[in-house]
């Protein structure tokens, strides 16, 4: 979206900083007329634009010399023979409110590498469609972070015993508790500066897993492995007045992979006894167990430590559909904009 700017510019000095890890360049600029300051400074800087209802990212300018350095800062300063006001009666106050110029302006414009999103990723979603930006863009180019840690879950000790122990005595005889450790991340992701809110889709979609694998640019989570813990929103506003938002999502990653059941267990009704009434002990005893397979176990299994393994965990019922704990991000849609957790990404979703 370039505008043109009916000025002259003449370059004064330019100085090139070299760090370690970055560049920084500053220019000197004599530009003429003084009114065209305003405009040149708002183009060269870039930034978060307000087209047709949407925020879209403009490009910073490019150091012509080192091109991997954009505008990141502007000042300015009047140069030149001042063009003022002279009210009658030397009234000051009037002298401050006319729109006073000077014959120049002099520019120090500060070009610097950037620290976050690389230009190519900037320049993508500027460049997506005529509304810019998708969900994939909009994942890329927002900030990141990860917090590895565990928690011990506690198990039952009437299915445990020592290896080197009586096998008849289960460890429940020690009075220690027996533990699994159960890792965890959680990951945080924050949309920069955001038109609308999707505020309907946050609301829906808080507690609920994803049913297809999902990528967060980077990595591809396997289904139900993610878990939606909600967002914060900041509102903020642009050099223009134009407000807009940063949204930070919280998700929780289940990254266990181990044996999980893939079928169900056979079993058959045993009388072991009978009672002081005289009446038989009736119990189900497994005749064929479940069948396993290591996968990634998701949010919706529980360990059971009777079996060794993790089984899907359902509310009450004895055929499908069944109710897992926690509901799948596809059941959340609103129509013409896209179904599940890429409402969180999509810039026209509620």
């Amino acid at each position: 979206m370039a505008i043109t700017i009916n000025c002259t510019v003449s370059e004064v000095s330019r100085t090139v900083s070299y760090n370690r890890d970055s560049l920084t360049v500053t220019r000197i600029l004599n530009v003429r007329p003084y009114s065209a300051i305003g405009l040149l400074a708002y183009q060269m800087l870039g930034g978060a634009r307000f087209i047709n209802g949407r925020i879209r990212r403009i490009l910073p300018s490019r150091d012509p010399w080192l091109p991997q350095c954009f505008c990141e800062s502007i000042e300015s300063t009047g140069g030149g023979k001042f063009l003022g006001a002279v009210p009658a009666e030397n009234n000051a106050n009037a002298m401050l409110n006319a729109q006073n110029v000077y014959d120049f302006g002099i520019l120090t414009v500060s070009y610097k590498t950037p620290e976050k999103s690389t230009p190519e990723e900037v320049e993508a979603a500027s460049e997506e469609g005529d509304d810019g930006g998708s969900e994939n863009s909009e994942i890329e180019l927002a900030s990141q972070s990860w917090d590895f840690s565990a928690q011990a879950l506690t198990l039952p000790l009437n299915f445990y015993q020592f290896k080197n122990g009586n096998p008849t005595n289960t460890a429940q005889l020690t009075n220690v508790n027996a533990t699994k450790t159960i890792p965890k991340i959680d990951y945080n992701l924050m949309r920069h500066r955001v038109a609308r809110r999707p505020i309907q889709a946050i609301t829906a979609l808080v507690g609920r897993v994803n049913k297809n694998p999902f990528n967060l640019g980077v990595a591809v989570w396997p289904a139900e492995t993610l878990r939606f813990e909600g967002a914060h929103i900041d509102q903020k506003i642009t050099m223009d007045g134009f407000k807009f938002f940063d949204i930070s999502y919280k998700f929780t990653i289940m990254p266990i992979f181990d044996f999980v059941a893939t079928s169900m267990q056979t079993k058959e009704m045993k009388t072991t006894g009978s009672g002081g009434s005289g009446d038989p002990f009736v119990t189900k005893e497994v005749v064929v167990p479940s069948k396993t397979a290591k996968q990634f176990v998701g949010w919706n299994r529980i360990y059971r430590p009777d079996m060794g393994y993790w089984d899907r965990l359902v509310e009450h019922g004895f055929a499908p559909p069944y109710r897992n704990v926690y509901k799948d991000d596809q059941e959340i849609t609103q129509t013409g904009v896209g179904k599940g957790f890429n409402l969180l990404f999509n810039p026209k979703a509620k």
